[in-house]
């Protein structure tokens, strides 16, 4: 996986499936975690994240849902401006 940091977002290109596990890894989202108004149940499958919004794939007991999270806001309210470090272009691949 490519390195990330919060010095240089905008040379991190990485794949679909590698952005995924790294914004989940940031935000800590096991199952049963709440973030903010949103409680994640089941397994992280997946993540596209468009600059604002990260649509999470989640399959539990139910079948595959999908959460939607308004990463801008959440980045800057739990990382106190660090927002850039989930600012990462995703590629269509994988």
């Amino acid at each position: 996986a490519a390195a990330v940091t919060a010095t240089k977002p905008e040379v991190a290109y990485i794949s679909k499936t590698d952005a995924a596990m790294y914004v989940l890894r940031i935000l800590a989202l096991d199952s049963g975690e709440t973030i903010g108004s949103v409680r994640i149940e089941g397994e992280p499958l997946s993540l596209d994240y468009d600059g604002q919004f990260a649509v999470i794939a989640i399959r539990s007991a139910d079948g595959v849902r999908s959460t939607v999270i308004d990463m801008d806001s959440y980045a800057k309210r739990e990382f106190n401006g660090l927002a850039s470090l989930v600012r990462v272009p995703i590629t269509r691949d994988g």
